[in-house]
């Protein structure tokens, strides 16, 4: 029998239309689409529609791709992305950089984010500069930078939220809550990436989104679809870490700091981040670890850094505001 319109709105009522929806309940559809990402990053609406039970009806994938499209383009969440894990042949080195002069600061921000050698760049305040990049001797002078400090920088880890649901104070008190063992980050270096031209052309093109079309990513690299799709899960996938981002009160909604810590507690802390509401950022480096953390207040951000080396959790640390930051 032919679903009426009126017949399909009340059958989508209960998950997807958005004017019956109050804002937790909004929140909680795009918690569980971008749930469905997770597990599967290249999921499309059909699939989804299968996995809640309303598979063939036409007017379900246009309303979940409806809210996936506005989840993104809210930036609540994110495009799945993929990075590098940690290889011999092409591990990244980490730069503190200072600057000394006091103009042009925005302008030169830009041309690190055009520097094909820069893979990120991070404007800190107090002039400072965050660089990444997989040569060894990265040449700053040109841009008025010193290199104050280097490190390898081992694979990063992006936890995922649990308590994307709960205020600021909540999470923090939950994120204390964690049982703190000493143990440190595990730096492990892979070996034997046998990646050529094609494939990293194509992890060029699709790390930044990796549900994007085979077809678009075959086209700029001048191969078939066929081929990139086989590249991407055979070659490329198995070598890389998924990325994924929550962040309830959208991406631009947050402050953002850098913290440099010392800490003999490292896996505690990175399995403590998991409790926070956001996605928030850890990079490994030789001697400790950097934390770009998603917050709503300077002033509670620090009060947690201070009850943490009241515990003995951490043994120092230097936070930084971040200015800008490309990716």
């Amino acid at each position: 029998m032919r679903l009426t319109y009126q017949k399909i709105y009340i059958m989508l009522d209960k998950f997807w239309v958005m004017p019956r929806l109050t804002q937790l309940e909004l929140l909680e559809k795009y918690h569980e689409l971008f749930t469905f990402v997770v597990e599967e990053p290249r999921i499309m609406p059909k699939g989804i529609a299968k996995k809640i039970g309303f598979s063939g009806q036409g007017k379900a994938r246009t309303t979940i791709m409806y809210h996936l499209e506005n989840m993104y383009e809210k930036k609540i969440s994110m495009k799945p992305q993929i990075c590098l894990k940690s290889f011999k042949e092409t591990q990244t080195t980490a730069y503190f950089c200072k600057r000394k002069a006091n103009r042009g600061l925005f302008a030169m921000f830009k041309n690190l984010d055009r520097d094909p050698k820069i893979n990120y760049a991070m404007c800190l305040s107090s002039s400072d500069f965050f660089l990444t990049s997989r040569d060894e001797d990265l040449h700053v002078k040109k841009y008025g930078l010193t290199v104050e400090e280097k490190s390898k920088l081992f694979t990063p880890q992006y936890p995922l939220p649990r308590n994307w649901k709960c205020d600021i104070d909540t999470a923090d008190r939950a994120f204390l809550n964690t049982t703190f063992k000493k143990g440190k980050i595990r730096r492990e270096l892979y070996n034997g990436l046998d990646w050529d031209k094609l494939d990293w052309r194509i992890y060029d093109l699709i790390r930044g989104n990796i549900r994007e079309k085979f077809t678009v990513i075959a086209e700029g690299a001048n191969t078939t679809s066929k081929t990139v799709k086989d590249h991407f899960f055979r070659r490329i996938l198995p070598h890389c870490m998924q990325i994924n981002y929550f962040f309830p009160k959208g991406y631009g909604n947050y402050l953002k700091t850098f913290i440099k810590i010392d800490s003999e507690f490292e896996n505690s802390i990175g399995e403590g981040l998991r409790s926070l509401s956001s996605t928030n950022y850890l990079f490994p480096l030789e001697r400790n670890i950097v934390i770009v953390l998603f917050h709503e207040s300077i002033v509670k951000t620090l009060r947690l850094l201070e009850k943490m080396e009241e515990m003995a959790i951490i043994d120092g640390y230097l936070l930084y505001s971040v200015l800008a930051s490309t990716g």
